[in-house]
């Protein structure tokens, strides 16, 4: 009887707790909806024009990728969910672990939107990949784009769509530990030498190396590190590197938080979950604008949730010193991009966002 009592109590606690995410989740899609992601969402699918598209020019996409493994054609029929795959054509199987890391969060999100009668009929095309820069046959979901590049739909990542409880928890503890104002008044930097392939020619012009050189020139401003030398063509870039003490020691979050200003830069394309957590961490952050986005950039404010840099970083020097002279202006940004965060970036906002995006994807649909 005891057993019987304890599984009794178990199903009931199970229950309970279902039905309230479900109520969470239910109550966050009929909440008034920010401004910014009818507008991201607007913006994108402008693009395919009051015409629409139909299956053909979905075809049309396909065949376009046909030997790219990443690119998947998604169906929705009665709230049913059914992917297809038309290459297989990795090269090893760490690309197929990868795939499907990226692919199961996306599946699962899918799946719970369907299970709440809440897809419409619709087929649409989705890249793994990591972003895309280039203008496409027809539209295809992605989870980072070139802002200019024609039928590119920003699609939340695959890190986002997972959920970022373990992160949340993570950068919350740290930045408990560090109040603003005692936090080290420089830029802080650690991330690998992406962003493009580096040669003897062009290893000091891309951002990331600049950063680590503008560390270098000014070391009472700002800390960056290059911590994985990757994406190298030509062996003598690290004897350059080497020479100009580009390369430290990794760092963890807890170490980027003690910092009152924190550096975004892209690498081969927007950072996914860095940013995020840097708009959490309640420090400032100063961010490179360059023509990549993904679906949340529309919320952000220059000034109010970050302080925006060129995409060079030529004034990265002039921004931080703006910064250390107005401690009071920072601080509040570093609290407008934690609070932006916490209640547009939850994991329901992104179910909202991609409830929105497929609603209003559909309407354009033609058979």
């Amino acid at each position: 009887m005891r057993t019987y009592s304890l599984l009794t109590c178990l199903f009931f606690l199970l229950f309970s707790t279902l039905n309230a995410q479900s109520n969470k989740f239910h109550n966050k899609i009929v909440a008034s909806t920010p401004t910014w992601m009818m507008e991201q969402i607007k913006k994108d699918l402008t693009q395919i024009g009051e015409k629409g598209f139909s299956k053909n020019d979905l075809t049309k996409v396909l065949d376009q990728f046909k030997n790219d493994p990443h690119v998947l054609y998604f169906e929705v029929n009665n709230n049913k969910v059914r992917f297809k795959r038309f290459s297989r054509a990795f090269q090893n199987t760490g690309d197929e672990r990868c795939f499907y890391e990226r692919l199961l969060p996306i599946s699962k999100a899918l799946k719970c939107l369907a299970s709440h009668k809440m897809l419409p009929d619709l087929c649409f095309v989705l890249t793994l990949q990591d972003s895309l820069s280039f203008d496409t046959a027809g539209p295809i979901m992605t989870f980072a784009k070139n802002k200019n590049a024609k039928n590119t739909i920003a699609f939340p990542d695959f890190e986002a769509v997972r959920g970022y409880h373990l992160l949340n928890r993570e950068i919350k503890a740290a930045s408990s530990k560090y109040p603003f104002d005692q936090k080290i008044e420089k830029v802080f930097w650690r991330g690998t030498s992406t962003g493009g392939h580096y040669t003897e020619q062009n290893w000091n012009t891309f951002p990331r190396a600049i950063a680590a050189l503008t560390s270098n020139s000014h070391p009472d401003l700002v800390d960056a590190k290059l911590t994985n030398l990757v994406q190298i063509q030509d062996p003598s870039v690290y004897k350059h590197m080497r020479k100009n003490r580009l390369k430290g020691s990794h760092a963890t979050k807890d170490e980027h938080i003690q910092y009152k200003y924190l550096l975004d830069v892209d690498g081969n394309s927007c950072t996914y979950s860095r940013l995020y957590w840097i708009l959490l961490s309640n420090s400032t952050c100063l961010k490179q604008i360059t023509s990549d986005e993904q679906w949340y950039y529309a919320g952000l404010k220059p000034g109010y949730h970050y302080i925006p840099l060129k995409e060079d970083l030529s004034d990265l020097i002039e921004k931080v010193t703006w910064a250390k002279s107005h401690p009071k202006e920072c601080e509040q940004i570093a609290k407008n991009a934690t609070v932006f965060a916490e209640t547009q970036l939850g994991y329901f906002d992104i179910l909202k966002y991609i409830y929105l995006l497929l609603n209003e994807y559909a309407k354009l649909q033609k058979n």
